[in-house]
């Protein structure tokens, strides 16, 4: 009888766990879906408004910083070489400067001028300055999609590891729970300070001195998707080191790092910090240094903070 009751219990057991199996499996499988859905609605959401973007994202570049609009003055020479006068329609955008030989104004509605043999007209456009070369007929659109993808990852990030919480919370205890929103909070606060830090001090500043260096080599002819994808690699490059920081900050907050421990190894820390510009940005000294100097003042400010920490905890 006991044998019949422990075989019992076992299958009870087994039916148990294999029901639990299918339930977090079920539960996995509609937070990848939310997750999934959340993606694509970011991405939708990035394309409708890729325009305003791409400014936020090419206003680096403007040297004036948005206080004063560029434009290029192009001039335009059309020489009559046939042997009949020929009818010319002057295009949108351009006005006319001075004529050669016996050509005219025909036609004020739309501006029409008459060019006999051998004569020519002196055309001007102004056009607003393109810092960015297209290298091929894909690449403006394929490039855009790329920005709107990062960005609707970037954007949806609240919700998604929104869902991603959610899912583990469960397996962690009551004390750990507690500070996991705090951290999940400031660890978005520290991403979007990092991207601001890229776009607003990196980037304008990496973008001067590049462009000077380079000019001492050659002319400045910058591809749009390569442009894009450097940016895009400082902006997450800066993101991620301001992680790496509220990680120390977290670190100090629950005591495992001292600020005995992080002042004896100062000088390891700002190796550390010089590395990860090295891997972190474009292989070039300036743009590591960008990266290396903001994440040695935190290391600073972590210190002064578990000192504060150091003092409270003895008082």
């Amino acid at each position: 009888m006991e044998n019949i009751l422990e075989h019992s219990t076992e299958e009870d057991d087994l039916d148990d766990s294999h029901a639990s199996f299918w339930e977090h499996l079920n539960e996995l499988r509609g937070t990848l879906l939310r997750i999934l859905c959340t993606l694509i609605a970011g991405l939708f959401i990035s394309f409708l408004f890729y325009s305003p973007i791409l400014n936020i994202l090419l206003s680096p570049l403007d040297p004036t910083q948005g206080s004063l609009q560029l434009y290029e003055v192009k001039q335009r020479q059309i020489v009559n070489n046939s042997s009949q006068t020929q009818l010319y329609a002057l295009p949108d955008g351009h006005k006319f400067v001075s004529s050669t030989g016996e050509a005219k104004e025909i036609s004020h509605s739309p501006p029409t001028f008459s060019l006999p043999p051998n004569s020519s007209l002196e055309l001007s456009s102004t056009q607003k300055s393109q810092p960015l070369a297209l290298l091929g007929p894909l690449e403006g659109m394929m490039t855009t999609l790329k920005i709107c993808f990062w960005l609707g990852l970037v954007g949806t990030s609240p919700f998604w590891l929104y869902f991603v919480v959610q899912f583990i919370a469960p397996a962690i205890n009551h004390s750990h729970k507690r500070l996991l929103f705090p951290f999940f909070g400031l660890s978005l606060l520290f991403f979007g300070a990092g991207f601001f830090f890229a776009q607003t001090v990196t980037l304008p500043i990496a973008n001067k001195f590049l462009y000077a260096f380079n000019e001492q080599i050659g002319a400045n002819l910058w591809s749009y998707a390569l442009y894009i994808d450097y940016t895009l690699l400082l902006l997450l490059a800066n993101g991620l080191a301001f992680e790496l920081t509220l990680l120390l900050f977290f670190f100090v907050h629950i005591g495992l790092l001292t600020p005995t421990f992080m002042r004896s190894h100062r000088r390891a820390m700002i190796l550390t910090a010089f590395i990860l510009g090295a891997v972190l940005t474009p292989p070039d000294v300036f743009t590591q240094v960008l990266l290396a100097v903001p994440l040695i003042g935190l290391y600073e400010l972590a210190i002064v903070y578990a000192s504060i920490r150091s003092g409270t905890s003895q008082s």
